[in-house]
């Protein structure tokens, strides 16, 4: 079996090299890329673990050191916290009636805004509903 050559060596050259000194060189070639991909793998790896920090890890803040700049707060919004104007609410579709057990009707006497007196009946009410769990009765067995 004839040695592989190595692509860095000409082929007028290799064909000029005695067998044996083919058979080592070939041989060298082989375990040097070898070892050069094993230690590219190994920098890649230590670069990672060089590049963590509180941020982008779970190392704690105090594990970053002085010489690690932190991102500056936003800038506010200028809105205010919680759900804003417009937007869609987030709730629980409602059961059909059909399938509830008690309906309370709640209405109002007076206007919440200007107080005054409210007569007859809404065409389209609000529905709000509310889900109870029944207390837990313990199973006790002897």
């Amino acid at each position: 079996m004839t040695p592989k050559r190595p692509t860095i060596v000409p082929e007028e050259v290799w064909e000029q090299a005695p067998a044996a000194v083919q058979v080592v060189l070939s041989g060298l070639v082989t375990y040097y890329e070898q070892r050069i991909t094993q230690l590219e793998g190994e920098v890649r790896e230590l670069t990672a673990r060089l590049n963590q920090n509180s941020q982008n890890s779970s190392k704690p803040p105090s594990s970053d050191g002085p010489h690690v700049k932190r991102k500056p707060p936003k800038p506010a919004s200028g809105r205010k916290a919680g759900g804003q104007f417009g937007h869609a609410p987030h709730q629980r579709a409602l059961v059909p009636l059909e399938n509830v057990d008690t309906v309370v009707t709640c209405k109002p006497v007076q206007c919440r805004r200007c107080g005054g007196e409210l007569t007859g009946s809404d065409p389209a009410p609000i529905r709000q509903q509310v889900v109870e769990l029944p207390p837990v009765q313990p199973l006790l067995t002897e």
